[in-house]
């Protein structure tokens, strides 16, 4: 009986805990998207475009109009949260999820479109309408990167090149009849914008995120989940250039010679603007296990015996619980194998008792598993054992003789009366045998217990064990 019991407590002392998907020496982990969007711009914006109107009319007209300046920086990843404690929280970004926007100028257009049937014959004519300007000074543009922008990212845009006016000249210096000639000024508009993130904030529960630091550790809220509010911060610095085309034209008999002067470029700016975006929230799912009890009473149990109690371990989280092992001293023992609970469910743990020696005992039960706040989950363990076949190291038959001082022992446990063990000559079995060796069993039976009595030294000299030597014969 004392190999079975060691060998029942063999599983639970040699589970180890199995490699974890979240990394070396983590137990659990979760994860949470985040974006952030942040745009800096100028009051008063406005972009409308009518569309062409009215519907199914065969004259219709499209306006545009806009005032725009705004510069939006766009990034996406996600919040990886990893345990036992303390938690340590990473943010990786997703590759090519970051966008820096460019949209700053003016524009107008206004134009009409004919949809004409006369005598079987369809016309079709779009264009701008007479007498209204026609101006596009819109630069728009879209630059990648990987978020968060620890290297600085650029964008660039730059509007139409316009022909603003020309300044004649021959009419005031020089008259020549067909000819004309002066200064003609072009012109466009470049923005330019560079972004360098500098950190992911997340207030009091946790150190910032920064390029030199990627993995920080956070403050713990236990429960079926936990939230985070991390914002990113950064520097935006956006550049206006206008660029001014000079040259000198002369215009003959319909053709016109243009001499480019050069680019005058005129810039605004940089305007350097300290970026916080609003807060992204991190939902991170959590397991939540806890035992149905915090101590498990066995009760009497006699030496050499075994009894089995059941707890409950249930998960009240929002992500898939681990049971990964369970610690326990001899003589517990708790049989278990590691195994997932989905939240809402709860999972049996048998829990053995096979004592060795006699009086009262305690031992601590820790159910290793995955959740964060109580990676260890204790449940104290007590029990009594009471004399039993086992509580004698000596020979079989002063475990027998013992088994039961008091003539009978606990049957519910499996145990024999010590009437059946002296019957069957102390071996516990209720074969028949001849009255003769019977009485030779019972001789060898009293010799070893005398023998075993007088090793004790029991209370009363061994006059008192001789009494209680008579005393069991006559029964």
């Amino acid at each position: 009986m004392i190999l079975a019991a060691a060998l029942v407590l063999t599983p639970s002392a040699a589970l180890s805990q199995p490699t974890s998907p979240c990394g070396e020496g983590f137990t659990g982990c979760s994860r949470a998207p985040l974006s952030f969007v942040h745009r800096v711009g100028l009051p008063g914006e406005f972009d409308v475009d009518t569309g062409w109107v009215p519907m199914d009319s065969p004259v219709q007209v499209r306006f545009r109009a806009a005032l725009v300046g705004r510069t939006t920086v766009r990034a996406a990843g996600e919040l990886v949260a990893r345990w036992p404690r303390p938690m340590t929280l990473e943010a990786p970004g997703t590759p090519g999820e970051g966008a820096l926007e460019l949209d700053w100028g003016v524009q107008f257009s206004a134009r009409v479109r004919l949809h004409l049937t006369v005598e079987s014959r369809t016309f079709d004519w779009e264009g701008n309408v007479p007498f209204l300007p026609i101006v596009d000074f819109r630069a728009m543009a879209s630059q990648r990167f990987d978020p968060w922008g620890w290297d600085e990212a650029q964008a660039r845009a730059m509007t139409p090149r316009q022909h603003i006016t020309d300044v004649r000249l021959t009419d005031a210096i020089v008259r020549i009849p067909g000819i004309s000639g002066g200064f003609s000024f072009d012109a466009l508009a470049e923005v330019t914008a560079g972004w360098r993130a500098t950190r992911l904030d997340f207030g009091l529960l946790a150190d910032p995120i920064t390029r030199d630091r990627a993995r920080v550790q956070a403050l713990f809220m236990a429960g079926p989940f936990v939230e985070y509010l991390p914002a990113l911060e950064g520097n935006l610095a956006t550049t206006v250039t206008a660029h001014v085309y000079p040259g000198l034209y002369v215009q003959l008999l319909g053709r016109r010679w243009t001499l480019p002067l050069g680019d005058l470029p005129i810039p605004l700016g940089p305007f350097n603007t300290a970026v916080r975006t609003e807060p992204s929230r991190a939902h991170l799912a959590l397991p939540d296990l806890a035992s149905d009890t915090s101590e498990l009473d066995f009760g009497e149990v006699a030496v050499g015996q075994l009894r089995e109690r059941t707890l409950y371990l249930r998960n009240s989280g929002e992500m898939n619980g681990r049971l990964l092992a369970a610690e326990v001293p001899a003589p517990f023992a708790a049989e278990v194998s590691p195994s997932e609970l989905p939240p809402s469910s709860q999972r049996a743990v048998s829990v053995r008792f096979a004592p060795t020696r006699e009086g009262p005992q305690r031992a601590e039960l820790f159910l290793v598993t995955n959740d964060p706040d109580t990676p260890r989950l204790r449940v104290d363990l007590r029990a009594f054992a009471l004399p039993g076949a086992l509580s004698d190291a000596g020979s079989s038959g002063d475990a027998g003789s013992d088994a039961g001082r008091d003539g009978s022992s606990d049957a519910s446990e499996g145990g024999a009366s010590n009437a059946d063990a002296l019957a069957a000559g102390g071996c516990a079995c209720r074969a028949e045998v001849p009255s003769g060796a019977r009485s030779t069993a019972f001789a060898v039976s009293l010799v070893a217990w005398a023998s075993r009595a007088r090793r004790r030294r029991p209370r009363g000299g061994w006059r008192h064990a001789q009494g209680r030597t008579a005393g069991r014969s006559s029964g």
